[in-house]
């Protein structure tokens, strides 16, 4: 009986040495300065993974659009007027094979009333004093397509745009001049395993017909399989 319970823990002897957690490589982030939102393509240019430091198993990108806008409104129903401004910004980032890859949208609003006939201008107009920011979450890309993009020497280009929409709405007719700008900002975070990071199992099994508990230990086969 003992000899057989002693078989059975032998047998049941497995070791596991788990894969090490993906390692994250610091984050690089670039922006594109102050930009016009007409639509134009304004690339960002990150480093690509090297691929003899292990495998690439996710890309996180983050993405922060900012918006200034400045604008004037003028009144052409001779009467006072109160009126709301809205301006919308969309800020793209997308590969150069055109994947989107994040979108956000900051946006301004503000609240006037002009006299009749008359011009209101925003804070400092010409400056753009209105202002938003809005950053996105961050977007985990797994497929093997997007991860091909980022693995290879050299760099790779992102392309940031970004178009604008705005409405002035008052209780008589209104006009308006607008002047809006953007910047993006995009950071991203590789992750990868690297080539040391292993998933072994290691095991430990008794012979059959081993008559004592030195023999049951000797004569067992034991092995790793990784």
């Amino acid at each position: 009986m003992k000899k057989h319970l002693l078989a059975l823990a032998i047998g049941a002897l497995i070791s596991f040495s788990a894969a090490a957690a993906p390692i994250l490589t610091a984050e690089e982030t670039l922006s594109t300065g102050l930009k016009n939102t007409n639509g134009l393509v304004n690339p960002l240019t990150f480093a690509k993974f090297d691929s003899s430091l292990g495998e690439l198993t996710s890309v996180h990108i983050r993405l922060t659009g900012y918006e200034e806008t400045g604008y004037t409104a003028t009144d052409l129903g001779g009467a006072s007027n109160t009126f709301t401004f809205t301006n919308d910004v969309t800020v793209n980032l997308k590969t150069l094979g055109g994947i989107s890859l994040a979108t956000v949208l900051p946006t301004v609003t503000d609240i006037q009333t002009v006299a009749a006939n008359d011009t209101y201008q925003s804070a400092g107009f010409p400056a753009r004093a209105l202002t938003n920011t809005v950053t996105s979450p961050d977007q985990v890309f797994l497929d093997a397509a997007t991860l091909a993009l980022f693995v290879g020497p050299g760099t790779i280009e992102l392309n940031t745009s970004a178009t604008s929409a705005n409405s002035v709405v008052g209780t008589g007719d209104i006009t308006s001049t607008i002047l809006t700008r953007y910047e993006a900002t995009a950071s991203v975070v590789l992750s990868k395993f690297s080539n040391q990071s292993r998933f072994c199992l290691s095991y430990l099994h008794p012979v059959d017909g081993a008559n004592d508990e030195s023999r049951q230990a000797d004569q067992s086969d034991r092995g790793t399989a990784c």
